[in-house]
């Protein structure tokens, strides 16, 4: 957690491009993230997911699956036991990964 909340917070006070974008002029299926995180803490919905419609969605599914995923290795020191949770990482890696795909058609 404090990894990810890190690099979230130099990103955006260092304002470090993507390196997607830098290396390919593409848009990857993280880019306007940041924007979408502004728009929400103005609590401006539609500006929100009009910046990245697959973040919109996916950041609260993974923000989710990671609680529960860390409840549940505290409790049996296992991760991502089930089928459901395995099921569910392995569709949002795929959607992320189509997004990132058709976004740039």
């Amino acid at each position: 957690w404090g990894t990810g909340l890190t690099a979230f917070f130099l990103v955006i006070l260092l304002k470090v491009p993507c390196p997607i974008k830098f290396l390919t002029n593409l848009d990857c299926p993280g880019c306007g993230t940041v924007r979408l995180f502004h728009y929400l803490g103005q609590g401006n919905l539609s500006a929100a997911f009009s910046q990245n419609s697959f973040m919109f969605f996916a950041l609260p599914i993974c923000f989710f699956l990671a609680v529960f995923a860390s409840k549940h290795y505290w409790q049996t020191g296992k991760i991502l036991s089930t089928k459901a949770e395995q099921l569910c990482l392995l569709l949002l890696v795929v959607s992320g990964i189509l997004f990132g795909i058709f976004r740039n058609l």
